[in-house]
């Protein structure tokens, strides 16, 4: 067991959040609720006849397109990134997750109200047996155009990405893995997108609540709604989505994570390979 393994953590109350949703655009809302020991982290559907649950593990994994969506049985919830990144930062093991909707309210397209309203209710250690996935040697793994790295080391992630977008074109960021450097540094990262696809995304069913308040919205040449909130806003919100897909793995990685060019689709497969490689951890 790793040298500095702890105790599991949950909140230490209640709290609710409500909002529009970024893929229904419907009034959704979220209360998150201390877990019992080892529950892990489970997403409950209030609005459904008995409250099904889905756990946010990677067998869950319904869709990654544009986003992360979760199934089990016939429930299911999406667009649970930004609120897994935020748990994450926090180090929360177990959590209950309960909502009256398909997804969890969007906020401004980051992660920040999550993080904050977890950091208003605070954390506690519940006891238990974390889990971790430490490496001992130097893993990769290549998924179509990305790439994913994970080495011994310090806890860090390391995020590149290349669009051909002159607003974005090549940006890197390199950072501790520590909820401090969560919240100065990514938790206030949105999601981006381009104004050209947001039609055609709507006509497949995605992002129909999607509006000038949720994110950031691109033309070839300018930003559509607002500055950014620092030049490199794009992989820092690169990096909150990898950090809530890799929640899914069940366990923490202690070591150095390097992503070239990551989605959504890449994460799941590279926390698959993980698994398949390292199992639950220990």
């Amino acid at each position: 067991m790793h040298q500095s393994a702890r105790s599991r953590r949950t909140v230490a109350g209640w709290g609710t959040l409500r909002g529009k949703g970024m893929q229904s655009g419907c009034d959704v809302g979220v209360t998150l609720k201390p877990g019992s020991v080892g529950s892990g982290l489970v997403f409950t559907r209030s609005d459904l006849a008995d409250r099904p649950a889905v756990e946010a593990v990677v067998a869950n994994v319904s869709s990654t397109d544009r986003r992360t969506a979760l199934r089990s049985g016939e429930a299911s919830v999406e667009m649970v990134e930004h609120l897994l990144a935020a748990v994450s930062a926090h180090g929360i093991d177990d959590l209950l997750i309960e909502g009256d909707g398909a997804e969890p309210p969007a906020g401004d397209g980051s992660a920040d109200m999550f993080f904050r309203e977890i950091e208003r209710i605070g954390v506690v250690e519940i006891g238990g047996k974390k889990r971790y996935i430490e490496p001992q040697e130097d893993f990769e793994f290549v998924f179509g155009s990305s790439r994913y790295e994970l080495t011994p080391g310090a806890r860090t992630i390391s995020v590149t990405i290349e669009f051909p977008n002159l607003l974005i074109g090549r940006q890197d960021i390199s950072l501790p893995m520590t909820q401090e450097s969560f919240k100065a540094e990514l938790s206030c990262a949105r999601t981006w997108g381009f104004a050209q696809e947001i039609s055609q995304l709507q006509g497949r069913g995605l992002f129909r609540g999607v509006d000038s308040g949720m994110g950031i919205l691109l033309s070839e040449t300018n930003v559509e709604n607002g500055p950014l909130r620092w030049p490199d806003e794009f992989v820092r919100h690169k990096v909150v989505d990898l950090m809530g897909d890799l929640v899914l793995l069940g366990a923490e990685l202690m070591g150095s994570v390097k992503a070239y060019k990551p989605s959504h689709r890449g994460n799941v497969a590279f926390v698959n390979e993980l698994k398949a490689k390292f199992g639950n951890g220990e």
